[in-house]
């Protein structure tokens, strides 16, 4: 995902992007779709923004033993 980033000319610390997967439960999809969303404006994000963000776009996810 760095990598990715990195072409992109996003810049975002590891601690940020950390927050971005976690809160895609781990999804690449989602977490292009959020990284892309998030930084249309701004080719920046923050480690606190991240965070808060990641936390309102995460899925309801219903676990079926």
């Amino acid at each position: 995902m760095m990598s990715i980033c990195f072409n992109e000319k996003i810049k975002i610390k590891p601690d940020a992007l950390d927050e971005v997967i976690i809160g895609a439960n781990q999804d690449i999809r989602q977490v292009l779709h959020n990284l892309s969303m998030w930084c249309a404006n701004s080719k920046t994000l923050s480690a606190d923004q991240a965070r808060t963000d990641a936390n309102s776009a995460k899925k309801d996810v219903k676990v079926v033993s």
